[in-house]
């Protein structure tokens, strides 16, 4: 068992990136924790362009070295660029990585969630996709708080599936999260929601301190046994240094 662990601990730890872009007018920050069992999470911000920048945030379903592999099966996958060298929107990032995946993937219950964001950082259009994927939150700087659903299935599940795509225009001071179900998975009897996740986006304190106090909240409630890993990903509309944080271990062994 400590084997396997270990085994699926060092998959995702080369699956994880290293150092984030800095970024003309935005700054994006990442927390990343391992589970008890270690999952399938994943995420990037990656530089596409002069203008554009990409982050997304996957989740492999189920926990040990299978959702490992399967997370590095997408990984390996992932193409942000068509054949030409043209840089893919959202929605056809989808689709193409669930094709694959249908293809690639015969075993049942297998699938992927994700949810990728094409950032126009000249004029903040962001665009969003995501598939199956827990829902996109922004809190803008004048205080309201958005929700965004995922735009199509969970990949993997069946070929020719459509992924409709929202865009949003950012603001100064706007922040947006992304992350993986586990911060709702932590808890016995009083889970966060979304709506409590989106009150721990409200007060206007540095940004660095947002994604502790929601991994603090998720601490307070969460079991005895940790089962699985948590990731977030907040992007802010403002300068700033961007840091990725990958933490070793959520429980002590």
């Amino acid at each position: 068992m400590k084997r396997d662990r270990y085994m699926a601990q060092a998959i995702q730890d080369t699956l994880l990136p290293s150092e984030p872009p800095q970024l003309k007018g935005y700054s994006a920050r990442s927390l990343c924790v391992p589970g008890e069992k270690v999952g399938g999470d994943l995420y990037d911000v990656v530089q596409i362009d002069a203008r554009h920048v990409m982050l997304y945030v996957a989740d492999a379903a189920g926990h040990g070295v299978s959702a490992a592999i399967l997370a590095l099966l997408f990984k390996h996958r992932l193409r942000l660029f068509d054949p030409t060298g043209t840089k893919l929107r959202p929605a056809a990032i989808l689709s193409r990585m669930n094709e694959v995946l249908v293809k690639e993937i015969s075993a049942p219950g297998i699938f992927v969630t994700a949810i990728f964001c094409l950032l126009n950082i000249d004029n903040g259009k962001l665009i969003v996709a995501s598939a199956g994927h827990p829902p996109l939150l922004v809190r803008e700087a004048n205080g309201r708080m958005r929700m965004f659903e995922h735009t199509g299935p969970a990949l993997g599940l069946y070929g020719n599936a459509v992924f409709a795509e929202r865009e949003i225009v950012l603001q100064e001071s706007d922040r947006v999260l992304l992350y993986t179900d586990g911060v709702f998975n932590r808890a016995e009897n009083s889970p966060l929601d979304q709506n409590q996740l989106m009150q721990e986006l409200q007060p206007f304190d540095d940004r660095s301190f947002v994604l502790e106090r929601i991994l603090n909240r998720a601490r307070d409630e969460r079991p005895l046994a940790v089962q699985d890993d948590l990731t977030l990903l907040l992007l802010e509309a403002s300068p700033g240094v961007s840091q990725f944080d990958h933490r070793t271990n959520f429980v002590d062994d």
